[in-house]
């Protein structure tokens, strides 16, 4: 299952037969001591080494290669594709490789280490197809564990999930005492700059980024400098204190809700939780002109980016942080919170906590997901489904619907979870917001329509 290579050799996918390159390998160099790994981590010194230098000390392992080259090949990554992002010869990225690596650090409590891979050089407008993240050991066991079963579920799926997992490492560092430190290259759902990102849970307990005062203050700058958002990553509470709806077309919303409630049922059957949705929502600049908007569009759907009805944003998705299994600890979790939830007399919010069974935490993840961010019916069928007859006479549920994988008592389950974001949300806001985009979509089918009557005669 794992195997010792270079480590730029395995993450190019080269033919395992192509002429050996003197300058693969390379190496950390030395630290001066311990106290300078922290800052190792963060700023890694890379020397390539010719034929005559001795081998590194320090060693990198490939997890299942196969199996993740198979997994790659199934979500349309293709070989050269991966090649070109992590080529053999660090030089072959010319004298500003380093800027190829974009460095961030997790905003949870993980506090792990995230490299975007820039596709094409470090323009303010570059997509970002792939993403390292630095993992724990026990989460590398997780993934271990479940790659088979993943592997059948992407190949049973044709790639169409928002789960992308493509290749496992890890890396011995060379300081005495020190253990490996593992990592991952996954897709980056969030390719290029966004306006507004979001940690989606459905969880109601500590999901909160910001303060009531920050919340409501003006930003001179919707983002900094390193392409992160004024406001960082946003949760639960924030979605619903601004009334924020994904603005996409039904049968863009009704195709996510199939992929996310498919998603939501791999996860449970793996016996995972506290894994969340990920939104990110870029605006496409005003400066441009017609024939850049159309081929910017383009570009960030061709990234997996969904545009809005006004064409004006164009939003990105992704399950995230899926490597954590349901073990004892979450169980006396569960109970001790729950059991404080009914001495404070609101035992109705131990929902709200993230610590639930796997099945209760994909069962509110997904009711949060259609409810809340597509805003879809509970249980409506769609005009394709009508037209496939796919369903029994007298079936309620749509295929991107959860109910007809769970028992009798769902539409009670989704009282259960709504109730939680109900008391919440800002009704008069919402109520705002859905009017203007209304009328807003009506003066846009207005003006299309008196467009086609004036081009009408001239064709």
């Amino acid at each position: 299952p794992a195997t010792k290579q270079p480590l730029t050799s395995s993450l190019s996918c080269s033919p395992p037969d192509s002429a050996p390159n003197s300058l693969t390998d390379f190496q950390w160099e030395p630290p001066i001591s311990r106290s300078y790994s922290e800052g190792l981590l963060k700023h890694p010194r890379l020397r390539l080494l010719g034929e005559d230098e001795p081998p590194p000390r320090s060693s990198a392992m490939h997890y299942e290669m196969d199996l993740f080259r198979s997994i790659r090949t199934m979500c349309g990554v293709t070989a050269a594709m991966y090649a070109h992002a992590f080529p053999h010869d660090l030089s072959e990225l010319g004298t500003q490789w380093r800027q190829r690596l974009k460095e961030s650090v997790s905003e949870g409590a993980s506090g792990s280490f995230f490299y975007r891979v820039l596709s094409s050089g470090a323009r303010r407008d570059a997509c970002s197809r792939f993403i390292v993240k630095q993992i724990t050991r026990k989460e590398k066991a997780t993934l271990m564990g479940m790659l088979p079963a993943y592997k059948e579920y992407v190949a049973k799926r044709s790639g169409r999930t928002l789960i992308q997992y493509f290749s496992c490492h890890s890396l011995s560092l060379r300081w005495n005492f020190s253990g490996k430190v593992y990592f991952v290259v996954m897709r980056n759902f969030l390719p290029t700059r966004a306006w507004l990102t979001f940690d989606l849970k459905g969880a109601t307990a500590n999901r909160r980024a910001l303060a009531a005062r920050f919340l409501h203050r003006v930003h001179e700058r919707a983002e900094d400098e390193a392409g992160g958002t004024a406001y960082g990553t946003l949760r639960d509470w924030e979605w619903l204190d601004i009334a924020m709806v994904v603005d996409v077309s039904d049968a863009d919303k009704a195709a996510l809700a199939e992929v996310l409630a498919s998603d939501a049922l791999f996860l449970r059957s793996q016996g995972l939780l506290d894994y969340s949705l990920f939104v990110g929502i870029h605006r496409v600049a005003a400066e441009m002109c017609a024939s850049e908007r159309r081929e910017r569009i383009s570009l960030l759907q061709a990234h997996g980016g969904y545009v809005s009805l006004d064409r004006q944003k164009v939003y990105f998705f992704g399950i995230i942080d899926v490597l954590e299994k349901h073990t004892l600890r979450w169980k006396m979790q569960r109970t001790v919170l729950s059991a404080g939830y009914r001495l404070l007399c609101r035992g109705s919010d131990a929902d709200g906590v993230t610590a639930l069974s796997p099945a209760e935490y994909a069962d509110r993840f997904y009711t949060f997901a259609r409810a809340e961010v597509l805003q879809l019916p509970q249980c409506v069928r769609s005009e394709r489904e009508e037209a496939l007859h796919e369903w029994p006479s007298g079936q309620s549920c749509n295929r991107w619907c959860l109910c007809r994988e769970q028992e009798r008592g769902t539409r009670a389950n989704d009282a259960r979870w709504c109730r939680l974001w109900q008391r919440r949300r800002r009704g008069l806001i919402k109520e705002r917001i859905e009017t203007e985009r209304a009328d807003h979509m009506r003066r846009i089918e207005e003006l299309e329509r008196a467009l086609e009557e004036v081009q009408a005669p001239a064709a």
